[in-house]
């Protein structure tokens, strides 16, 4: 039954639209800044890990309306969409705005990792395609890359264990590890200081807009690859490149011009 509903969901979300003005804000970044940047070599990469690198975002969109409504708060799919990218003390933000402080953040989210993790353990969690061989590539090339991820740190851990990536990054930064999350440029900024590089000199690689919009508050070229969500036009216009999938990102290794 899970199994369908995230099938079910994967069909729903190519035709969404993510356009929320609660989360626009100005950038630190222009277009011809972007433009500029454009024709700089790539000296770091930045990865996102939900959507971008596993394939996890699916489960989270059917997890949170069923175990929501089951205490009786009807979270719906377009709240659920509303998140996607963000730390828990935003999520946390959303709802309790949404249904009062009463709400019962913790134990709805605990359950639903719980659930999460679970699934996990039995099916594995998909990694998202091109991913292995783009860091082959940039192993061998010997570029610098760290992950910048909204999940927990106890929660990344048991994600890259069961998609098969453990030890695969030694640089991690995690939405509990900085005072504010994406869309702020905070975590993007810790994980370009990581890789020793500037952050006009790395990548970023995300599927949400509020990853999206945090790249280009923190000065570090875009890199989009569509999961679940398309966001808003502004943020769309704000992006360096966009790609397929990850096979497709060598090749602005290769060449930034």
């Amino acid at each position: 039954m899970w199994l369908e509903s995230i099938r079910n969901c994967e069909r729903a979300g190519k035709r969404a639209v993510y356009n929320n003005a609660a989360f626009r804000h100005n950038s630190s970044m222009g277009l011809s800044d972007l433009a500029t940047a454009g024709k700089q070599a790539v000296k770091g990469v930045i990865f996102d890990l939900d959507g971008t690198v596993i394939d996890t975002e699916r489960f989270s969109l059917v997890a949170w309306p069923k175990v929501s409504r089951e205490l009786g708060y009807p979270v719906t799919e377009e709240m659920t969409r509303r998140f996607v990218g963000q730390n828990e003390a935003t999520e946390r933000k959303l709802l309790c705005n949404e249904f009062g402080y009463a709400f019962p953040y913790d134990k709805i989210r605990d359950e639903i990792l719980r659930l999460q993790r679970e699934t996990a353990e039995k099916e594995g969690i998909a990694v998202k395609k091109g991913f292995r061989e783009l860091m082959a590539y940039i192993k061998e090339a010997a570029i610098p890359y760290s992950l910048a991820t909204s999940s927990s740190r106890a929660a990344v851990g048991w994600k890259l264990e069961h998609a098969g990536l453990s030890g695969v990054f030694s640089l991690i930064v995690c939405g509990d590890e900085v005072e504010n999350g994406k869309p702020a440029p905070d975590i993007f900024l810790k994980a370009a200081r990581m890789t020793g590089q500037e952050p006009e000199d790395c990548i970023g690689i995300e599927d949400s807009e509020a990853g999206l919009r945090g790249l280009r508050s923190a000065g570090i070229r875009s890199v989009f690859i569509k999961d679940l969500v398309t966001p808003a036009q502004d943020v769309l216009a704000g992006i360096w490149r966009e790609c397929g999938d990850l096979s497709e990102v060598r090749a602005l290794l290769d060449s930034s011009d």
